[in-house]
């Protein structure tokens, strides 16, 4: 198996500082490995906002959001109605080259695993594999495509299933009308259920409708995809997870393919017989892998990788549930690695982990004990957080074993940090409360209010984390702000940002910049689809109304024990060794080091520098 020449781990959200002081505590062997032999860069900037699509374009690109177009998780094309935007999540909005595609130019070829924004592949010799599913679901379609089967949870309390929701409703004949899973009885220990294909980021027609069978016995439930192999499974106790379940469902493009599932028994009670079964999701990889015949290949392979993100823990509870899935998911994710390597051969892998975030959102801030909201949460949040980095780094050891060897170059790195928060920035509030937003409906206030806007009479609106627009006459379908209104406008929202810019005890001010777009060169951006007034948060406790843990914060912001700044480490031939580079960079100047280590072409539209210090010559 030929090793590629280039592999890039991507860990979305992973802290730097968190990963210091646990190597220091003589935990993340594989880390340490890495450190020891390579260079580790002690101050790596993130772009701003610390979000996901923004970050890994300006990491992959070289260029900041106002050159690449990836300014937010969504954005608002100009000039049209202030409820329209589409999605930097999908490649075919990144203005930008990006370093595989300029190694592409000589010939290289390259693997992109759940790579954000990377998809769909604009260049040849690209294994595209996932990379392009967005969760927007104010975008066109084309823009915020999601493919695959929802997560199914079923609950039989004897009269009612409970799927994914809080609705019940009775067994019997199937009914449409919900939208949702129901089920029947074939008998008083046998029940049929049908999926659920209600969410909107789901194509309902995209795989035919089929059905799960779960056998109720004594002390446990079997699961099936009929009553004849329902019956002949092996008996799930509670806690117990099934061996993976393979199932060939037609497609809507007219081709019948493996689907990899697996069932888990959540709770069973003996004596009533109410029973809670989870069956992981799955995708359609003809509609999430390129090239085709990849697609068939890796739905072959014998491994689920949807983790169920709702068995996060929102009380004091085991989160093994939610780990055992994620085991699951960086298993397959070796499968597809070793698969294309001895397959493919190519000369980059790009692989990313995106668990690391998610998990900082749910557990950052009671970890760092800033917002506590039940007896026992920083305790959960300590073990979630070890449990997470020690799965990352038993991968990163399997990755430096089987997918490198020692003329391989190695790049770890995380597009953000992550900070506690206990207070978040709601800037519809903010507009409101200075007159200038209006709404339809004056029930109470919330975030996200854009489709109850009253657009007769509001003058801004905000956009994504980081922007708030005029509502510009004769500029947006809907303006009534004059031109020349326009720069007093601007004023008006801006210092509506300022008084707002304290946090609760007034104590700590949290606003670090307001600042209309022509002067938001100093954080990357300007140009095209930028808002009308960029603001960013400082390093307190006050998050985004936007990830909170991270996206609005400047990009040096730093908490209690977290940092927004990136993980950055480099390892391979040429490169020192064992060395920590004090020396300021930012994520632009990664994919130029990069291709100037690899003797690749510098990607076309580069704005960031070499990094000249990493290198022994």
């Amino acid at each position: 198996m030929k090793k590629p020449e280039l592999f890039v781990f991507g860990l979305d959200g992973a802290c730097p500082s968190y990963i210091k002081e646990a190597v220091r505590e003589g935990r993340l062997p594989n880390f340490k490995r890495l450190m020891d032999c390579g260079v580790f860069l002690e101050d790596c900037m993130t772009a701003f906002p610390s979000i996901t699509p923004t970050c890994w374009s300006a990491m992959s690109t070289g260029a900041p959001p106002s050159v690449n177009g990836a300014l937010c998780y969504v954005a608002h094309e100009t000039g049209t109605h202030p409820e329209e935007v589409y999605t930097p999540y999908s490649s075919k909005h990144i203005r930008a080259e990006r370093f595989w595609e300029a190694a592409a130019r000589i010939g290289k070829t390259a693997l992109l695993i759940d790579v954000p924004c990377s998809g769909p592949a604009k260049c040849d010799g690209i294994l595209q594999v996932r990379g392009n599913v967005s969760t927007t679901p104010d975008c066109a379609p084309e823009d915020s495509y999601a493919s695959g089967i929802p997560q199914q949870f079923f609950r039989n309390d004897g009269a009612s299933v409970v799927v994914n929701s809080e609705k019940k409703f009775a067994g019997g004949e199937w009914d449409d009308r919900f939208g949702q899973s129901d089920f029947l009885s074939l008998d008083e220990n046998t029940f049929v259920f049908r999926p659920v294909f209600s969410s909107p980021k789901y194509n309902p027609n995209e795989v035919e409708s089929h059905i799960w069978v779960v056998v109720r016995e004594k002390d446990g439930v079997r699961v099936g995809i009929d009553e004849a192999s329902a019956r002949t499974a092996p008996l799930l106790r509670t806690g117990e997870w099934s061996e993976v379940i393979t199932r060939r469902l037609m497609t809507e493009d007219g081709e019948r393919i493996p689907f990899q599932f697996r069932a888990r028994l959540d709770e069973f009670d003996e004596k009533s017989g109410i029973f809670t079964v989870f069956i992981t999701g799955a995708e359609n990889f003809l509609r999430e892998i390129t090239p085709r015949t990849l697609a068939k290949e890796l739905a072959e392979i014998k491994e689920t990788f949807c983790t169920d993100y709702s068995s996060i823990p929102k009380r004091p509870c085991s989160t093994d549930k939610y780990f055992d899935g994620e085991r699951f998911a960086v298993s397959w994710n070796q499968q597809v690695v070793a698969h294309c390597l001895d397959r493919y051969e190519p000369d980059i892998v790009f692989d990313y982990y995106g668990n690391i975030d998610t998990v900082n959102h749910r557990f950052r801030s009671a970890y760092e004990g800033v917002r506590i909201r039940y007896e026992g949460e920083h305790e959960c949040a300590v073990d979630a957080m070890r449990k997470n980095y020690d799965l990352v780094d038993e991968h990163l050891g399997w990755l430096l074993d089987h997918a490198t060897d020692e003329h391989t170059t190695i790049l770890l790195v995380s597009d953000h940090g992550s900070v506690g928060d206990n207070e978040r920035v709601n800037p519809w509030e903010i507009m409101e409360k200075a007159g200038l937003m209006s709404y339809l409906d004056e029930s109470e206030t919330r975030m996200f209010r854009q489709s109850r806007v009253d657009w007769t009479k509001s003058r801004v609106y905000p956009v994504g984390s980081c922007y708030i627009n005029v509502n510009l006459k004769g500029r947006e379908p809907c303006g009534i702000v004059a031109p020349e209104d326009y720069d007093a406008t601007v004023t008006e929202i801006i210092t509506a940002l300022q008084k707002y810019g304290r946090t609760a005890d007034g104590s700590t001010v949290s606003l670090a910049f307001a600042v209309e777009k022509d002067q938001a060169g100093f954080i990357g951006h300007g140009g095209k689809n930028c808002g009308d007034v960029v603001y960013g948060l400082a390093g307190c406790t006050m998050g985004g109304a936007i990830g909170g843990v991270h996206s609005q914060q400047i990009p040096s912001a730093r908490s209690k024990t977290g940092d927004i700044r990136s993980l950055c480490l480099f390892s391979g031939p040429n490169i020192r060794k064992n060395v920590s580079l004090s020396r300021p960079a930012d994520l632009t100047d990664l994919a130029p080091t990069l291709c100037y280590a690899m003797g690749y072409p510098q990607p076309k539209d580069a704005t960031g520098g070499i990094i000249f210090q990493i290198f022994e010559e």
